[in-house]
C-alpha cells in the first residue's frame, strides 16, 4: 500500500513538473494528501513523512527526496515540497507518468 501511494504521489508530481517546464520550476510545490494507517483508517497527529520524486511511475530512480514532520488532521495534510530541500531544476526533465 505504501509503495502504491508513493507511486501515485510520484506520478502526480511528475505531471505537475512536466506542465511547469515552460514557465520554469517553482522553488516549492504545495501538496495536499490523505494519510491512512495500515488498516485503511484516517490518521491524526504528527507524523514524519518522506516525499520522493521518481523518474518513472514504477520502479524508478529517485530524483529528489525530503522528509517533513507533518501535522495530519483526520487523514488530511498539506505541505510545501522543497521547503526542507530545494527541488533541483534537472527534476523538470523527468518523463511524465504514462
Amino acid at each position: 500500500m505504501k509503495r502504491r501511494a508513493l507511486a501515485v504521489v510520484a506520478c502526480c508530481l511528475a505531471l505537475v513538473l512536466a506542465d511547469l517546464q515552460t514557465g520554469g520550476i517553482p522553488q516549492m510545490i504545495n501538496y495536499q494528501g490523505i494519510l491512512l494507517d495500515g488498516d485503511g483508517k484516517l490518521v491524526t497527529g504528527n507524523r514524519s513523512v518522506e516525499f520522493l520524486l521518481y523518474d518513472t511511475e514504477m520502479e524508478g530512480i529517485p530524483l529528489w527526496s525530503e522528509t517533513q514532520n507533518v501535522q495530519v488532521i483526520e487523514g488530511l495534510f498539506t505541505v510545501l515540497l522543497g521547503s526542507v530541500k530545494p527541488i533541483p531544476s534537472p527534476v523538470s526533465t523527468a518523463r511524465p507518468c504514462t
